[in-house]
């Protein structure tokens, strides 16, 4: 349905990293309202959950200054909706011999102190970036928000995603669907009868 996220074209996913099992079965609530957010951070026994674990928003990035600093700027402009999580952003550069990625990363991480840039050696790939992020977050205990560089954030994106991901104690893994370019939503499961 179309009323997950308003005007979504991004792809976001958030992993909790308190150590749970993932649950079978993820139920997934977006309600627009910010105060639902802070109203849903309660657990079953109506215990203040708002003191749940930091959150790092970790980037990797392989080129393309433009579309990545379109993406950070996004995130940047609609952070305080998640204020209370203390937010930093966790930049992995994965291109270090681009000098216009490298000169943006800079420019951010200098004039934003919840901006920490982190540059490869040599061009890992994306997993390696991703888990060179998830080791420094799991080191200081936070909870991560995994974004692709070339998404864009939207009014509501992160504060949805956030309160759906803490909505219930069992899910471990919250991604809410994208629109493709068309404007249809694409599928949230796909089923396979076997692996080859």
């Amino acid at each position: 349905p179309s009323g997950f996220l308003p005007e979504a074209r991004t792809i976001f996913a958030i992993l909790l990293s308190s150590g749970g099992l993932f649950s079978s079965q993820i139920r997934v609530s977006m309600p627009t309202s910010r105060i639902i957010l802070r109203r849903s951070l309660m657990d079953e026994n109506g215990d203040d959950m708002s003191t749940c674990r930091a959150i790092d928003i970790i980037i990797p990035i392989y080129r393309n200054a433009t579309l990545t600093k379109r993406c950070i700027d996004s995130i940047l402009e609609n952070i305080q909706e998640i204020r209370q999580f203390s937010p930093r952003l966790l930049l992995i550069n994965d291109s270090p011999d681009d000098q216009e990625v490298n000169g943006m990363l800079d420019a951010l991480a200098a004039s934003n102190h919840d901006v920490i840039t982190l540059t490869n050696t040599a061009n890992c790939g994306f997993v390696k970036s991703v888990n060179r992020g998830l080791r420094i977050s799991c080191r200081d205990e936070r909870d991560v928000i995994l974004v692709n560089s070339d998404t864009q954030s939207f009014e509501g994106t992160l504060a949805n995603l956030v309160d759906a991901a803490y909505s219930d104690s069992q899910i471990g893994f919250a991604c809410p669907r994208c629109d493709h370019a068309i404007g249809d939503l694409q599928n949230a499961l796909q089923m396979f009868n076997r692996l080859r």
